[in-house]
């Protein structure tokens, strides 16, 4: 007589017993989708969140390398802690080992390692400020002032948003091609990038810059000092209204990407007073991500603007909506008629070039 394998009988009980475990884990038939869908979404959040904490620690740039070679290289005094990350990015696949080293194996993780200029600041900014806000919603709904990330991830907002750049730079060309300006109003200038953009397509076309932030300012000055244009620009330091002397003219004035900044009680006044310094037949042009109309969609980077925009304590900011937008340029003083340019598909951002009305 064969006696039977306790070994395989034993495997065979805990077998069935993990499989137990599973289920009750997983639950019955309306829980187990949903339970499967949060283990999954904890995998990638894993995943997101390696990958923004590798874009804000900068350390990908030091591979390939040993675990004591980046150490060093970074300075790390507890290279055990590194080494547990570094095995994270090894498990989600971003991260391989070769013949002892370390080297990156994820398309996300290179392009964070070499610096992509979508790719690094999206990540970086899930590390600064995506999470805080819901996490934070119960003293933001309640007695809290509101965040400071406009002012603390300034940076990476700014960087963030560049992402638009060749969707205006395009808008650009065009108004460019049909005003032909002598002059241009940017207000809120930051880096400068679409004034270049302008400067270099019209040769002979003189602007004004402003910002509120005298860095950002000195920082495009000596961006445009490097381009040979800081001569036919006059940087201003301040808030616009201030900044702008009531009799001035430009061919063009632009807000780009920061209406939103201003609050919405005063917007209407704001684009009314800078209609009135636009020359007849030029532009007013404003350009800006948009919050879904009532009842309606939007998507979901527009969503997480606006929810972040409106718990802010620096400012009453807030996304407008499409229709609040084309109404606001239409109804500026002056304006005969607006184009309307949708230049992204399946996302609500808006480009609006209000004409003046001609002598």
């Amino acid at each position: 007589m064969v006696l039977p394998d306790i070994g395989f009988l034993t495997r065979l009980r805990r077998r069935a017993t993990d499989a137990q475990a599973a289920v009750t884990i997983l639950g019955d038939a309306r829980t187990a989708p949903v339970r499967t869908l949060a283990y999954t979404d904890g995998r990638r959040a894993v995943r997101l969140a390696f990958l923004a904490g590798a874009a804000s620690n900068g350390y990908l740039a030091h591979l390939p390398g040993t675990v004591a070679e980046i150490s060093e290289s970074i300075g790390a005094q507890q290279p055990d802690r590194l080494d547990a990350w570094l095995r994270v990015g090894q498990q989600l696949g971003e991260l391989s080992e070769v013949d002892g080293r370390l080297v990156i194996s994820g398309r996300r993780a290179r392009a964070i390692a070499n610096n992509d200029p979508v790719v690094t600041p999206f990540y970086r900014s899930v590390a600064e400020y995506y999470f805080g806000p819901h996490q934070d919603l119960p003293s933001l709904i309640g007695s809290s002032p509101g965040r400071d990330d406009l002012s603390r991830s300034a940076t990476t907002i700014a960087d963030v948003s560049r992402v638009t750049e060749p969707l205006i730079a395009g808008a650009i060309h065009d108004i460019v091609r049909s005003v032909d300006p002598s002059t241009w109003l940017e207000i809120g200038c930051g880096s400068g990038v679409h004034l270049e953009t302008a400067m270099t397509t019209h040769p002979t076309l003189t602007a004004v810059a402003i910002d509120l932030d005298a860095g950002v300012i000195d920082d495009a000055a000596l961006r445009f000092d490097a381009l040979g244009l800081r001569d036919r620009v006059e940087f201003r330091v301040g808030d616009a209204s201030s900044c702008v002397a009531p009799g001035e003219q430009f061919d063009v004035v632009t807000f780009l990407n920061n209406i939103y900044y201003f609050s919405e009680t005063k917007r209407a006044d704001l684009l009314a007073h800078f209609a009135d310094m636009v020359s007849p037949g030029g532009e007013l042009v404003v350009a800006s991500q948009c919050a879904a109309e009532h009842g309606g969609r939007a998507s979901v980077a527009a969503a997480q603007l606006d929810f972040l925009l409106r718990v802010q304590r620096e400012a009453d900011a807030s996304l407008p909506t499409a229709s609040q937008l084309e109404e606001l340029v239409s109804q500026a003083p002056g304006i005969a008629k607006v184009d309307l340019w949708r230049p992204l598909p399946g996302e609500p951002y808006l480009i609006l070039r209000g004409t003046k009305q001609p002598e």
